[in-house]
């Protein structure tokens, strides 16, 4: 060994040292945070109906969008899940419907905006004279709507006012599967089927302009018009002829 050269002693290793942090108050657990995410939303669901390799039909539900129940209903600036729960105090079920819209300038691309149904339907739906006037002769005539064959109606989505593409879908909550919505049918069925709007009413809050709209012997008592004008608009020949 030369003068010159120093020894140096070993270095020691570092004990290891294991740092634990108390969790926080205002930070939840992810694992739980997560869970709870899941169940603040709803799946919304098809039956799709095909054939397997024997030639056997099966259905196959199939989940085609999901509805986060903190986002804000549009009409009654509520959020869906409060909506739900007012609901549910009368009523077994809550019908949401999915509305599709189509990008100005790119076709191809697609918009839906979810609503609590019953508000759409004085949007969406026009009663004809003779649902006023209790004339249970006429219960399988559609409402106007954006079907009708002489007074088709142009709708536009409340959110962003575009024109309404394809057919207003309505999903079925039940109260006891909150998160799963089921697909019912949509606005077509309901301007053209009587006994849709009666299950559509019996799923809805209290809802007067749903009511005005199901044909039933108690319609007439439901009418704003007094029966004494009532009879004399029915008397009327150049009105049942319009009728």
């Amino acid at each position: 060994m030369r003068a010159t050269d120093t020894v140096l002693p070993p270095l020691k290793k570092a004990p290891s040292v294991r740092t634990e942090y108390a969790p926080s108050p205002s930070s939840p657990d992810p694992v739980i945070a997560a869970s709870d995410s899941v169940k603040q939303r709803i799946s919304l669901c098809k039956e799709v109906k095909t054939l397997d390799a024997s030639g056997q039909q099966i259905t196959q539900t199939t989940v085609v969008d999901h509805l986060n129940l903190d986002d804000t209903e549009p009409i009654s600036n509520l959020p869906f899940g409060q909506l739900m729960n007012d609901v549910f105090a009368s009523s077994e079920g809550f019908i949401i419907a999915r509305m599709q819209t189509r990008h100005r300038v790119h076709f191809t691309r697609c918009f839906y905006h979810h609503y609590y149904a019953p508000n759409l339907v004085t949007l969406l739906f026009k009663t004809p004279m003779f649902f006023a006037l209790g004339n249970n002769s006429n219960q399988e005539e559609p409402l106007i709507s954006r079907y009708h064959a002489t007074m088709p109606l142009t709708v536009r989505d409340p959110l962003n006012n575009e024109i309404v593409v394809g057919e207003v879908e309505f999903y079925l909550v039940k109260k006891s599967e909150k998160g799963m919505a089921h697909l019912i049918g949509t606005d077509f069925n309901y301007a053209n089927s009587n006994d849709f709007r009666r299950l559509f009413m019996e799923n809805s809050a209290s809802s007067e302009a749903v009511k005005e709209q199901v044909k039933d012997e108690g319609v007439a008592e439901r009418s704003s018009i007094s029966p004494l004008v009532s009879q004399q608009l029915q008397d009327n020949e150049e009105f049942t002829d319009y009728a």
